[in-house]
């Protein structure tokens, strides 16, 4: 998740914003060119805690994100949301 993704071998990164999820949560996608990898990471705020939750597949398994409603990552991630630790 870095401001230059290019040393790290990504290519295609993309962020969209995730409503409903916290504040501040958004979603990244990027294609990793060195292991051939499809990464999501979605970030999100619950409290005083922030949460990642990452999902990686091979390239060949899809070749284009899908929107954010019905991303298998943040549904997921919204599954889990009142299930979280509310303090530290």
């Amino acid at each position: 998740m870095s401001a230059n993704p290019a040393p790290a071998g990504m290519r295609d990164v993309r962020v969209d914003t995730v409503g409903d999820l916290g504040r501040r949560a958004f979603r990244k996608t990027a294609s990793q060119t060195q292991v051939r990898q499809r990464i999501t990471f979605v970030v999100w705020n619950t409290s005083a805690r922030s949460w990642v939750l990452t999902f990686a597949t091979t390239t060949d398994t899809s070749t284009a994100p899908t929107t954010v409603p019905h991303d298998t990552v943040v549904r997921v991630a919204r599954s889990i949301t009142a299930r979280l630790p509310a303090s530290r």
